[in-house]
């Protein structure tokens, strides 16, 4: 007897994890060449392949049991289609080369089964909604042809049949409704458009099944978050009016120099910092760690980083030697562990956004939150200028960071 019983809970077992196992088909996954991909799934990854013939200009590979990195060198049209089967289940992606990336569309995480179902539903509504008809005719007249075996009158019969699919349709609106919400807010906050997602996320938590609130909840903090943090942006005069650029306001009448870049992204603001940077005079450190690299005449140095207490100040020069200003824009630092995996080191303070003319130099404090960093991992600083033309990457190694934090502590 235990045996046959555990027979049938195994059986059970494997029904249950067969019904749960959720299949990816069409996500659009974004791809530059300016990053890796990574797809993190929750299985361990079986096989992975384009649906294409002959030369794709992508690679992938899998650098670790449940990840594929996506990767090109080049600026690619059309859509890919990728497979890669994991954990019993079979996934889709459409993959989609994007100029200006930003580094939060370069992570998909498909580790958690219960949002991989709610990405996977939201996609089968969307196929739906794209190939529903409307209701024929004929559903009526099949009601009414077997009116013997209802014990009603016919008529009523048929008015409890609509009523009651009324109120299935009032269900599936309302998922619809929920989908088309979430949806835009999660767009929204891609774009960094936080008003929208809030408003959208708002909406949404309304509506929204009861697994799906917390996350939901969680969202709509972190917009409100980024929405107090941009007005705390604004009481910064990141440029003061230089009579010298007078010829580059008229120039660029739609870009308010004075302000943070609308896609500067920041984990907080904290003002004290401008006064340490003056007092400490950091912008005039001395240089002791130093990469560089430079991209059409625009160059950036790291010169050096500085530990306070419990914060980082990293100092970066910009040189112009090209024949065009260069309007600083956002900046962004990132953590590539040794393990693969990147994560942003979004700032709490930066000193600035300087326009730097041909042959003149500026210098920026980007400051964060110390935190650890081994030596084998690499920190990648990269700057954009406001035009989205131009990014510019510098690296340096955990050791060198780890070097500048033993320095500090020394004194």
């Amino acid at each position: 007897m235990p045996f046959r019983i555990a027979i049938i809970l195994i059986i059970q077992f494997n029904f249950v994890q067969t019904s749960f196992a959720q299949n990816i088909n069409g996500k659009q996954i974004y791809v530059s060449d300016a990053g890796y991909t990574d797809l993190i799934f929750n299985s361990k990854v079986d096989a992975v392949r384009f649906v294409e013939k002959g030369q794709v200009p992508y690679k992938y590979s899998t650098p670790y049991a449940t990840d594929v990195e996506i990767t090109t060198d080049q600026k690619v049209a059309g859509v890919y289609n990728l497979l890669v089967n994991e954990g019993g289940r079979s996934h889709r992606f459409l993959i989609v080369y994007k100029v200006g990336i930003n580094y939060s569309e370069l992570n998909y995480d498909f580790s958690n089964l219960q949002r991989l179902k709610n990405i996977v539903d939201t996609l089968k509504t969307s196929q739906i909604l794209q190939q529903e008809s409307p209701i024929p005719d004929s559903t009526h007249q099949t009601m009414m042809t077997d009116s013997n075996k209802i014990k009603s009158h016919p008529h009523t019969r048929i008015q409890e049949g609509i009523a009651s699919r009324n109120k299935v349709e009032n269900v599936n609106t309302d998922n619809v409704k929920f989908d088309s919400l979430f949806n835009s807010a999660e767009t929204a906050l891609i774009h960094l458009d936080f008003t929208t997602a809030l408003t959208n996320y708002n909406l949404a938590f309304n509506l929204a099944p009861n697994n799906q609130r917390h996350y939901i909840n969680r969202q709509i903090k972190y917009a409100q978050q980024q929405i107090a943090i941009k007005k705390i942006s604004t009481l910064i005069d990141y440029n003061p009016k230089d009579a010298t650029l007078k010829t580059i306001y008229k120039k660029y009448p739609a870009i308010d120099f004075s302000a943070s870049p609308d896609d500067q992204q920041y984990v907080s603001i904290d003002l004290t910092k401008k006064s340490i940077i003056d007092n400490k005079n950091i912008a005039a450190s001395s240089t002791k760690f130093i990469s560089i690299n430079s991209v059409d005449d625009i160059t950036i140095s790291l010169q050096n980083i500085v530990f306070i207490q419990l914060d980082v100040y990293i100092k970066i020069q910009v040189q112009n030697t090209s024949l065009q200003e260069f309007l600083t824009g956002k900046m962004l630092l990132t953590q590539r562990s040794y393990n693969g995996k990147v994560n942003p080191i979004f700032p709490i303070y930066i000193s600035g956004y300087p326009v730097v003319l041909p042959n003149h130099q500026a210098v920026i404090i980007y400051v964060i939150k110390a935190k650890q960093i081994e030596d084998n991992d690499v920190l990648n600083f990269e700057l954009t200028d406001r035009l989205n033309k131009i990014s510019i990457p510098v690296s340096i190694s955990g050791k060198i960071y780890n070097h500048a934090q033993e320095s500090s502590s020394t004194k």
